[in-house]
């Protein structure tokens, strides 16, 4: 399974972290993620 995150802010925040947590625990259990996120932001950094 292939799971996607779209995440367009800049922002550091409940939101962004989760999505940083949730991709962990999906990369951790074998699956393969895409993330789209702007070049800098927290979530680009983290993932």
């Amino acid at each position: 399974m292939n799971i996607g995150f779209i995440e367009d802010t800049l922002l550091r925040g409940g939101t962004q972290i989760w999505v940083v947590e949730a991709n962990k625990l999906f990369l951790d259990q074998g699956e393969e993620t895409t993330i789209l996120a702007p070049a800098g932001s927290f979530v680009a950094k983290e993932c």
